[in-house]
């Protein structure tokens, strides 16, 4: 389990879009969090998760770490982290980035501009939004609105 996210702590790391810091100190913490791991997993979603959860679907075009998260639900950035991953399937920064995606879906299926889209959905280029696109979907963004278009 460390060595898997010590793997993908070292590809997030040559990715250069607005969700990757996020992922990065994500992926850091849970890796601490594994060393202090008490082994318990509750299925339930404690309150202070679920309203983690939605304030980062209110707020995920934003820049913002989880520090700043974990202390607005008043717990810490280990146990914020971990928990997360293990209620939702995915890191605080994959969830931020899913979320920039979706947007991006919509905004393209409005005729936005692919280059805003990338700018206002916080990649760093246009190429680093197609690629993260691309993987998440199966086609590039020009493909996506093509075939909307069809």
């Amino acid at each position: 389990e460390a060595r898997n996210r010590a793997a993908r702590l070292a590809a997030e790391m040559r990715v250069a879009d607005a969700a990757a810091e996020l992922i990065v100190e994500g992926l850091l913490l849970e890796l601490f969090g594994t060393v202090a791991r008490n082994g318990r997993d509750d299925r339930r979603t404690p309150p202070w998760l679920a309203e983690a959860h939605a304030i980062l679907g209110r707020r995920f075009g934003e820049k913002i770490g989880l520090g700043e998260i974990a202390a607005e639900v008043g717990v810490h950035p280990t146990h914020f982290a971990r928990s997360f991953r293990r209620r939702y399937g995915l890191s605080v920064g994959e969830h931020v980035r899913a979320l920039r995606l979706e947007w991006a879906q919509r905004e393209i299926a409005r005729g936005t501009a692919l280059s805003a889209v990338a700018a206002q959905a916080g990649f760093a280029d246009q190429s680093h939004f197609t690629k993260a696109f691309a993987k998440a979907a199966g086609i590039t963004p020009s493909e996506y609105r093509r075939r909307l278009r069809a």
